[in-house]
């Protein structure tokens, strides 16, 4: 089954934790883990709407916007204690999400990648 091109992912990421576990360094550009049951094929264009809480903006929300592709899928298996989900690639030209979440793992201040923000 094939995800409509217009697929989105609305996720509140409200901790380090939560960040970190979702983050794939790995995926070139940078990318997301997301949890899902849904089915998709590698190559579906997503869009993401990742709300950050405050305790990792500097005591506001924050919210980026951001297209991706979907390059990684864990498929649900009875035995396979793995959770089920996608691995989604930011598609922007100038890794502004890649820079703006890694700031926030790092701690760094906001301001690395304004234009990003809404």
């Amino acid at each position: 089954m094939t995800a409509p091109a217009s697929t989105v992912f609305v996720l509140r990421i409200s901790d380090y934790s939560t960040l970190q576990s979702a983050w794939m360094p790995m995926i070139k550009g940078g990318g997301l883990f997301i949890s899902t049951s849904g089915e998709y094929l590698p190559g579906t264009q997503v869009f993401l709407l990742l709300h950050f809480d405050k305790n990792l903006v500097k005591n506001r929300d924050e919210t980026l916007a951001v297209a991706g592709n979907i390059v990684w899928i864990t498929s649900s298996r009875p035995l396979d204690k793995r959770r089920q989900g996608i691995g989604v690639r930011f598609c922007d030209r100038d890794g502004a999400a890649r820079r703006r979440i890694n700031a926030m793992l790092a701690g760094q201040p906001e301001e690395l990648v304004a234009s990003f923000i809404f």
